[in-house]
């Protein structure tokens, strides 16, 4: 558990991902929510590609209404928030 402590922390910290990094993340993030979240969210979600080789993981805000993933990508917020309290 501290290991993966460290881990996100390291990352947390980062302002930029070098494209290995971005890659791992990316990876890691899409086996997390495979393994951890309710399969009818994911459905719902659809931030990951029907072939499972690109997924939109958010890294940082962009501006005020605004997201960017890891891969540079910003894409308009519509939820607002509105996702985090969805699923508690």
């Amino acid at each position: 558990a501290l290991a993966c402590s460290a881990h996100a922390l390291n990352l947390i910290e980062k302002r930029t991902l070098d494209h290995e990094e971005m890659k791992a993340l990316n990876q890691e993030v899409r086996e997390y929510f495979k393994e951890h979240v309710n399969p009818g969210f994911l459905e719902y979600r659809k931030s990951v590609t029907a072939g499972g080789d690109y997924g939109a993981v958010e890294w940082q805000a962009g501006g005020l209404n605004t997201l960017v993933d890891t891969q540079g990508q910003e894409f308009i917020d519509c939820l607002g928030g509105f996702g985090i309290f969805n699923v508690g």
